[in-house]
């Protein structure tokens, strides 16, 4: 039995994260190590009810409520990043300006020394 506990530990490598749960009749805590044993994050204490439980699927619920409500008030957005407008918002007037000079000049360049 020892043989075979040690040959799990052994294959755990740097895309593993171990999970351990501490359970008790009143409150349990969660706690999660990366692969060389550093505990990532802080532990999670819930309770031991139904609204102890449901509070682990409240972070993920926030999470997906926010995300429904960015594709609500964007559609045009994609998974892979915004559209245009995303980049001219992000960048600022003078980062839209630089933009544009930047377009201009490679645009005079282009027709310049490539017909």
């Amino acid at each position: 039995m020892q043989d075979k506990q040690n040959q799990l530990i052994e294959r755990i490598s740097d895309k593993h994260l171990v999970v351990g749960v501490d359970i008790a009749q009143q409150l349990h805590v969660a706690g999660a190590v990366n692969f060389r044993g550093i505990v990532v994050g802080d532990p999670l204490a819930f309770e031991n009810n139904e609204d102890g439980f449901a509070s682990l699927l409240t972070p993920e619920r926030r999470r997906e409520k926010l995300r429904q409500e960015e594709l609500k008030g964007n559609p045009s957005s994609t998974v892979h990043g915004g559209g245009l407008a995303d980049l001219v918002n992000s960048l600022g007037w003078k980062g839209t300006g630089i933009l544009i000079l930047v377009i201009i000049i490679g645009f005079i360049f282009v027709s310049l020394f490539f017909k």
